[in-house]
Formats: structure tokens, C-alpha cells, sequence
């Protein structure tokens, strides 16, 4: 079958990115994590919205520097969305809010998915991250507690 490239007639053509240039052009953050729920890659989008870069094949489940639940209690680790996606359940989508190096803040919700491989076996899993439209407020949002004297 010929197919027309560029004004040209071509053969054989069959290109295809590599997965990591299209996802590094994505403009909304996303990242993957092996089974185990190690970080494996993040996309520009991602570091941006974290304020850091994660440690690939040692930070787990998330790239942020501290997340909090809405409601100001930390949150991530083993309960987080992206585990129970790993775990086979379904994921409860909810508001986090990220605590950056510089201690700055950003609402955002993560919608996780297991990857499976060709025998249906959890692979890993991946997450697009969507920034939320209303920024982490200081008297509503994730404040650490303060120690007193």
C-alpha cells in the first residue's frame, strides 16, 4: 500500500515516536512506575508541577515532596490512588494538594492505571496528574502542624 508522506508518495513508511518523546511533549503532567510503584519516568510537565525532579527507581508513588489530603492530613504511600490501582482496585480520585522544595503548594488530582503485560499481569501503573483550577489556600489547605515551645 502506498501512502502519501509530506506531499511525497513513500512505501514504506511507518514512523513512530518513541513513547518518551511523545509523553515529554505533553503538555499535562504524567509519570509511570514499575509494579512495585517506583517512579521509572515523568514528563516536564510533571517535574514543573512538583517543583522537583524524582529520584527514578527509588521514589515511590508519587513525585511530590510532602502530599497532603485536602483537609490538611498527610497523605500518599501505600493508600494512595496509584497503589490501589497497582493492587487491582479501583482508585479513589480525590484532591491532593503538593507541598514543593520551596514550600509552595498546588492542588491537583491524580487519575491512576495499571499497565498490564500481554498475560494480564500488573505491570505497573501510570497517572495523569490535572492541576486544579483552584489553588491550595493556607487556611483551608494541607498546613503541617506547627510545633509550639
Amino acid at each position: 500500500m502506498q501512502t502519501e508522506v509530506h506531499g511525497e508518495a513513500n512505501d514504506d513508511w511507518n514512523y513512530e515516536p518513541p513513547a518518551d518523546e511523545v509523553f515529554d511533549a505533553l503538555r499535562v503532567p504524567l509519570y509511570v512506575t514499575d509494579a512495585q510503584g517506583y517512579i521509572t519516568y515523568c514528563n516536564p510537565a510533571a517535574v514543573s508541577l512538583w517543583g522537583r525532579h524524582p529520584r527514578l527507581g527509588r521514589d515511590r508513588w508519587c513525585g511530590c515532596h510532602q502530599a497532603y489530603a485536602a483537609d490538611g492530613d498527610p497523605c500518599g504511600g501505600e493508600d494512595c490512588a496509584l497503589a490501589h490501582a497497582l493492587e487491582g482496585r479501583k482508585p479513589e480520585v480525590a484532591d491532593v494538594v503538593a507541598e514543593r522544595p520551596d514550600g509552595s503548594r498546588v492542588r491537583f488530582r491524580p487519575f491512576p492505571a495499571a499497565l498490564r503485560d500481554a498475560d494480564g499481569h500488573v505491570a505497573g501503573a501510570f497517572a495523569i496528574v490535572l492541576p486544579r483550577a483552584r489553588p491550595a489556600s493556607p487556611g483551608r489547605d494541607a498546613q503541617p502542624a506547627q510545633a509550639t515551645a
